[in-house]
């Protein structure tokens, strides 16, 4: 197929019948930008109003944003076999409705809508922001059979939808040439089997297990995603948002990994990496407030595993998993993520339980029953840490605030 597309004269993407007004609004911003003379813009943020009629584009309100961004969000681009249509392709042309775009104009749009940052959105006064799909992003202007390894090529495509799961692989096979591990489509293999054999390919080829910083399962009990090793890359459950390279998560460093032979299709086994067992499992919630509970819970259910392997230091190990093993400075500052050098971190988490256990108290939130856990917490972390020499709180404010604060946890403590 991707021969078929790289010899024709030109590729007519038909993007599907649209109203002729939404269209020509699309258009006029995309002609616009692609016949832009080139002009200094320092700013990373969507530009403001005057900025934009300086373009010749339309303001932050209008309605052609809107448009713009329904062009580019329309179910052609969501497939992962057009990839090898627009791709490959010596010329295409989109097809939207009345209007016709082509490869060159396309091609500058993109350019120009990246320079001038109409996608990175202005939070605090209020703009629009052009929302890319991944197939326009990345591989609708200059792509070679070959450019990229198939690995690269299907975590970067994990969002788009395929009416058959193995097409995820096996649409892509062509456009990675010899970064295709020497993988072929045989639609006579089950969907564990292909994404099995795809997982070890590209192990083996990369000698690393970087392939596992982007899993990702929502339920571990169902059958369909076993083995959960060998990602199914779906995008309908929205898993290519949670997966742990989002997270700072490294499967194996620098660390070169060898696989060794199994008699187990269904089992990953690596020299010098075995896993016994996995007692639970636990999708990371977006409330630090639910994942610390969660953790808690775990780590009470099985106390002799978890004293046996890390003894006292077990706060370390809950915080620096729930942290991914990074502090962040947060937006406030530059939002940096960093590898803690000290212990500084534990000390950080007992200022925060702290002020949620005051507050979930004042406020009758209805997480009081959380409060036995965070105070369980506050136990491992206060034995973990060393105390100065002489005492922080000195003045007779700090003597009235610690009065307040023991008269207040008191009552609370020989409640739970």
């Amino acid at each position: 197929m991707r021969h078929i597309y790289s010899n024709a004269e030109i590729v007519n993407a038909w993007l599907g019948p649209t109203n002729p007004e939404v269209a020509a609004s699309a258009a006029g911003i995309i002609s616009t930008l692609a016949n832009s003379k080139s002009r200094l813009y320092e700013k990373d943020l969507f530009p403001e109003d005057q900025e934009l009629l300086d373009l010749g584009l339309p303001t932050r309100d209008s309605p052609a944003w809107d448009a713009l961004n329904k062009m580019l969000s329309v179910p052609y681009f969501s497939r992962v076999w057009i990839i090898q249509e627009v791709a490959v392709a010596s010329d295409f042309a989109l097809l939207w409705g009345d209007i016709i775009i082509s490869k060159h104009e396309f091609i500058n749009f993109r350019l120009a809508a990246l320079y001038y940052k109409l996608s990175d959105v202005d939070v605090e006064k209020g703009s629009p922001g052009v929302l890319w799909n991944p197939v326009a992003l990345l591989y609708m202007v200059y792509y070679k059979a070959g450019d990229d390894s198939l690995f690269h090529l299907v975590s970067s495509i994990s969002s788009t939808n395929a009416t058959d799961a193995r097409d995820r692989i096996f649409a892509l096979i062509g456009l990675a040439g010899d970064g295709s591990y020497g993988l072929v489509p045989d639609y006579s293999r089950s969907e564990a089997e292909v994404f099995s054999e795809f997982a070890r390919s590209v192990i083996v080829a990369e000698s690393n297990l970087n392939i596992l910083d982007h899993s990702y399962v929502e339920d571990p009990e169902d059958p369909e995603r076993r083995p959960l090793w060998a990602l199914r890359w779906h995008s309908d459950d929205d898993s290519h948002k949670h997966y742990l390279i989002n997270y700072h998560f490294t499967a194996s460093r620098d660390v070169p990994v060898v696989l060794v032979p199994s008699r187990n299709e269904k089992v990953l086994s690596l020299r010098g990496i075995q896993v016994d067992s996995i007692r639970a499992m636990c999708d990371r919630g977006t409330d630090i407030h639910q994942d610390i509970p969660a953790a808690v819970d775990m780590i009470t259910r099985n106390k002799e595993v978890f004293n046996k392997r890390y003894g006292s230091d077990i706060i370390r190990t809950i915080l620096l998993t729930m942290m991914a093993g990074h502090e962040s400075s947060g937006p406030m500052i530059n939002h940096v993520t960093t590898r803690p050098t000290d212990g500084g971190y534990i000390n950080n988490f007992i200022s925060f339980a702290l002020q949620f256990m005051i507050h979930s108290h004042i406020s009758q939130d209805g997480r009081e029953p959380d409060q036995r856990r965070y105070l369980e917490l506050l136990r491992l972390a206060a034995k973990a840490i060393s105390l100065p020499v002489e005492p922080c709180w000195t003045s007779p404010e700090d003597i009235e605030c610690l009065e307040r604060m023991l008269k207040l946890f008191i009552p609370m403590i020989r409640r739970l």
